[in-house]
């Protein structure tokens, strides 16, 4: 579990803000925050209050037509649309340069509603009252956090990386997240979020729902199981085409399926759809979809992919992960990576920006992992293999790798042995498994659970995995967990592998003549069983009529 970040910094309320960079200096000598750890903010709190602080790290970048706030959750910066009707951002700027945009900055102003309100004095007064008893308040905590705070230090460095929980995963909200929660609000009904393989369309659109509705998501998984006829509430459907193994039969089963929530959710008030899809299932979906929607205005559909985020985006992303998993390592380190352009990528950057932020060898050549996060990940692993305590830890997200994506240190299972034995490994450390957790790649979900943090993970174990042991992958993955990856390897010309080697890998198996065969017989006994269930189905059908 990781050791979540503290603060007792304060946010101290005033009547007004600095309006130019000399009194912005001044306020921010007197207030004495630890530069370079901390910096001076004087912003408003979204509900009527500005207020000073000292923010940890480095200020936020903000784009054009936004506004800094204050969160007072987690002592953080947000970014939201500024409401004014005149004198908004016209450019990117930081966050401790609001003094530039006094409309960000008025007092009284609510961000949230887009309107001001006023404070009365007396609540003022009160204020500053409350702030003195504080101070002391926090003074005494204060000694108390810093002493225990010490001692996690020193744990801290003596570990290499932190468990997360799957439950307090960072995120930041882009423009892309403002721009669909301003379609829900103004009414739209369904809402399309694009992207690739880990770009946090998922994450996305759950935050979207939660920030429009305060509820916990209602998430439909498999579109063909749910009855349309109970639809009475919000819903996100997440990625109803599959993207391997569907048949024509089962698209357009799953398309008329989409066709009728959609109606549904038109014909009920207050309630919207949210649809997440890769951009290769969104094309056999957009038609359809377009033409069952009445107005125009009812649907959004919003590209989540690298290319469609803002440098403010890409940066603010990668600053929200890198911090929370590395609080005690600057920024500075990496920043320049956001601002770099990358290529054409195997995954979604939000993912890369995880996994660059928890496994610190990626942090030494930060910007060379952002171009092939793949190549490295899968480099990571091979290397993994070599070592005896990571090939014990490797074995453990192989196990995971074809066991739901999960295990349970409590629970000693026989194919887990089998998987240690297939490396070469004593089986006897698996009575110590939590010392052998991967912690790099894994959440913790409950006090003796751990998941793989995502499918691209998975999906290059299987392939490490192939690599060496390949019977042994066929043997004890599911027919299922084999689909799409596995390919028959093609002899290249010298010039292509040059450029190959150059660029990211593709998360797929490359295997010899010999070992197509082996798959081919694995999966014909797939093949062969669908057949014999759907014959008995077609005969049980006869018999009824």
């Amino acid at each position: 579990m990781v050791q979540l970040k503290q603060t007792y910094i304060m946010f101290v309320k005033t009547k007004s803000c600095p309006k130019d960079v000399g009194e912005w200096k001044t306020r921010e000598k007197n207030f004495n925050c630890s530069y370079p750890k901390e910096v001076y903010h004087c912003l408003s709190d979204g509900y009527g209050s500005l207020g000073e602080t000292c923010i940890k790290g480095l200020a936020s970048w903000v784009e054009k037509d936004y506004c800094p706030e204050y969160n007072r959750d987690t002592n953080n910066v947000n970014t939201v649309p500024c409401h004014g009707t005149t004198d908004c951002p016209s450019e990117v700027f930081k966050s401790n340069e609001v003094y530039k945009y006094p409309v960000c900055v008025q007092e009284g102003t609510t961000l949230i509603d887009g309107g001001p309100s006023s404070l009365p004095k007396d609540i003022i007064a009160l204020s500053v009252v409350g702030g003195v008893l504080l101070v002391v308040l926090i003074a005494v905590a204060l000694l108390c956090y810093r002493k225990r705070r010490s001692q996690q230090t020193r744990n801290r460095k003596e570990e290499n990386i932190h468990l997360l929980s799957r439950e307090i995963l960072p995120f930041y909200k882009t423009s892309i997240f403002h721009k669909a929660n301003a379609f829900l609000k103004d009414g739209g009904k369904i809402l399309c979020l694009i992207g690739d393989w880990g770009s946090g369309k998922s994450t996305t659109a759950k935050e979207v729902y939660m920030s429009i509705t305060g509820r916990t998501p209602v998430v439909i998984e498999d579109i063909l199981k749910f009855d349309v006829s109970t639809c009475q509430d919000s819903i996100i459907v997440e990625e109803p085409l599959p993207r391997e193994n569907i048949s024509d039969i089962e698209t357009r089963d799953i398309v008329e399926k989409i066709i009728s929530v959609c109606k549904q959710i038109q014909t009920s008030n207050d309630i919207f759809l949210i649809i997440t899809s890769t951009e290769e299932a969104w094309g056999k979906l957009r038609g359809n979809i377009k033409d069952c929607v009445e107005q125009s205005n009812d649907l959004c559909c919003l590209d989540i992919n690298y290319k469609s985020l803002t440098d403010v985006d890409r940066i603010q992303i990668l600053h929200t992960i890198f911090e929370h998993y590395n609080p005690d390592i600057p920024f500075s380190n990496v920043e320049q990576t956001a601002s770099s352009k990358m290529q054409a990528q195997s995954f979604g950057f939000p993912e890369i920006c995880i996994l660059l932020s928890r496994c610190r060898e990626f942090q030494n050549s930060p910007s060379v992992f952002l171009g092939r996060p793949l190549r490295y990940l899968s480099s990571y692993l091979e290397k993994m293999t070599k070592s005896l305590e990571g090939k014990e830890k490797f074995a453990i997200m192989v196990f995971m790798s074809v066991n739901d994506m999960k295990i349970d240190v409590n629970e000693l299972n026989e194919k887990l042995r089998k998987i240690f034995r297939a490396c070469g490994l004593n089986e006897d450390k698996i009575v110590q498994l939590e010392t052998i957790i991967p912690k790099e790649f894994v959440l913790q979900v409950e006090t003796s659970v751990y998941v793989l943090q995502h499918e691209i993970i998975k999906r290059i174990t299987l392939i490490t995995f192939g690599k060496f042991y390949f019977s042994d992958l066929l043997r004890f993955s599911s027919k299922k967990d084999l689909v799409g990856w596995i390919k028959k390897k093609h002899i290249f010309t010298p010039l292509v592998e040059v450029k190959q080697k150059a660029s990211d890998i593709k998360p797929v198996l490359e295997i010899d003549e010999e070992q197509w065969i082996e798959y081919q017989e694995k999966m014909e006994t797939t093949s062969q069983s669908r057949c014999e269930k759907s014959e008995k189905t077609n005969d049980k059908h006869d018999i009824d009529l």
